[in-house]
């Protein structure tokens, strides 16, 4: 867990975790000890989206258009993909 309290998971977690993978993608990283989880969802064969999942019954929601895009705004300002508004 890095001090902004997210957390990129291990490969056998990200495993362990998505024994099922459903439409919305695979769980690859978490935040705030998993209040929340993080979503890779294909767009095409060479891009995947983010996706916030808050595992409320909503569905989840795409933070970043690209995990570049969301790496990229987690090191410069981690508001926008932690706790989007």
């Amino acid at each position: 867990m890095d001090d902004t309290m997210w957390r990129l998971w291990p490969l056998d977690e990200v495993v362990r975790e998505n024994a099922v993978v459903g439409e919305w993608g695979i769980l690859f990283g978490d935040y705030l000890i998993s209040s929340w989880c993080y979503r890779l969802r294909p767009v095409s064969a060479d891009v995947s989206a983010v996706y916030l999942d808050y595992f409320n019954g909503a569905e989840p929601f795409e933070v970043a258009p690209t995990l570049e895009k969301f790496m990229e705004t987690l090191w410069r300002n981690p508001d926008e993909v932690l706790e989007p508004q």
